[in-house]
């Protein structure tokens, strides 16, 4: 008979199948379906399981399960105490095995799948259609994409000989921007192809942070170590040097109408490491974007770093790391930066000095 189905997605590892839990539709035959192997091991290690069959009759088991079961659309149940339960919906037409994750009892969320990646995992990224998962790898050679439902790696970028902080992405998905710290450099890369199709010297230190305009024509890049703002202009291939920043500028974000740009500064370092507080308080930047006028500063506490404008550009947020305290700011019209003789830009190199 033909039937429709909710399946898990899968991937292939050696001609067996192995999956996750992401859900999908399709259609299959399922007359006379011989019996498949079926091998699932769990965390924790060992859990109770229920396989309903097909035909309605029930195989009770527990993991790690390994054993022919008729093939078939089947239903599985885990259980264990003190965790939540949780249920797969497959198709078994071919020898399968899959993990499963049991979550903690109480917990909301609900884990779906693990997967070793390569070295230093900086950033992870979905991209604008949500179909793949990429990585940034600080110690690799590059990117690494994934399907996020089921770890099976998709492939990857290789940007030279060093790795990649992070990545941006055009609206429509189709070409992502990387920056790399070793080259200072930002790699314009065909999502499709998985190829670099142009190479930026961002002219700085120790490139990290990328920000892309809303009209898709400019990419800032901030320069770590060199304290300062690349201006990559997209449609005539230069590079410029946007405006300098206080000491470790990080995060930055921009706000809908593309005139200010924000950039969170987690200022100079304590001599001994800077996981503890150093000399200077964190500050962030107004930076006019078609200027590169600082319009305004905010000292903050101890390493401004995590920054975010509101959909609407009415506020301003951003988060003190070593205090743990966000603070949230109401942002001026851009008429009013822009007349209000730079706010406290020269007055912030007296006030950052902790006393």
């Amino acid at each position: 008979m033909s039937t429709t189905t909710c399946v898990t997605d899968s991937a292939s590892e050696n001609g067996r199948t192995t999956f996750g839990s992401g859900v999908a539709t399709v259609t299959t035959t399922l007359a006379n379906l011989p019996p498949q192997r079926l091998e699932i091991t769990a965390n924790p290690e060992f859990v109770k399981l229920a396989i309903t069959l097909q035909d309605g009759t029930a195989i009770l088991g527990k993991t790690p399960f390994s054993q022919h079961v008729p093939g078939g659309n089947i239903h599985i149940d885990f259980t264990k105490s003190g965790y939540n339960s949780t249920s797969r919906d497959l198709t078994l037409d071919r020898s399968t095995a899959f993990k499963i994750w049991l979550d903690p009892e109480g917990r909301l969320y609900q884990s779906l799948v693990r997967f070793k990646c390569g070295p230093n995992p900086k950033q992870v990224i979905f991209t604008p259609d949500g179909t793949e998962l990429g990585t940034s790898l600080l110690g690799g050679y590059g990117l690494e994409i994934y399907e996020p439902t089921t770890g099976k790696k998709l492939g990857g970028v290789k940007l030279g000989e060093h790795g990649a902080v992070e990545v941006v992405f055009t609206r429509d998905g189709a070409t992502a921007y990387a920056s790399q710290m070793e080259t200072a450099s930002v790699y314009e890369i065909d999502r499709t192809t998985r190829e670099v199709k142009r190479q930026f010297d961002t002219g700085g230190s120790w490139t990290k942070v990328l920000l892309l305009s809303p009209d898709e024509k400019t990419l800032w890049a901030s320069n770590w170590v060199s304290g300062d703002v690349s201006e990559i202009d997209l449609v005539t291939d230069t590079v410029t040097k946007l405006a300098d920043t206080d000491r470790r500028p990080n995060s930055m974000d921009i706000g809908p109408d593309g005139r200010v740009l924000y950039m969170s500064n987690r200022g100079k370092d304590n001599p001994k490491t800077y996981y503890i507080p150093g000399p200077e308080w964190g500050t962030i930047l107004a930076i006019d974007t078609t200027t590169g006028t600082i319009l305004d500063a905010i000292v903050g506490g101890n390493q401004c770093t995590g920054l975010d404008v509101s959909p609407d550009g009415t506020l301003l947020a951003f988060s003190d790391f070593l205090d743990n305290k966000i603070r949230v700011y109401s942002i001026p019209p851009y008429d009013t930066l822009v007349a209000g003789g730079g706010g406290r830009a020269e007055d912030r190199f007296e006030d950052m000095i902790k006393d």
